[in-house]
């Protein structure tokens, strides 16, 4: 790929590796727009989900789901470790979409 543009919908979210490394969210000023607006949405409707429609660099889209969780939902949260020895093997709750 290549010729990106500031209008193209490039989303990379890196996870955190282990316990206390950094996240990244890292994008073009749309990608970045999508995923605001998806996060506006979820702040003003707790507990449902809403997508951000967005690409990583080589050209795959996929759907950023955001959620803002109610404090009674919050132990359940899977942790998203990407190290193997850190890695959570939980499944995920269903109102997880």
């Amino acid at each position: 790929m290549g010729d990106w543009k500031d209008t193209d919908d490039i989303l990379h979210i890196i996870a955190q590796p282990e316990q206390h490394g950094d996240a990244h969210i890292l994008g073009t000023k749309e990608g970045l727009t999508r995923l605001r607006d998806a996060i506006d949405a979820a702040i003003n409707t707790p507990n449902q989900t809403h997508k951000a429609t967005e690409m990583t660099n080589d050209g795959e889209g996929f759907y950023a789901l955001v959620q803002c969780v109610s404090a009674d939902r919050v132990e359940a949260l899977p942790l998203g470790y990407t190290d193997s020895h850190a890695k959570d093997e939980s499944e995920l709750p269903e109102w997880i979409a």
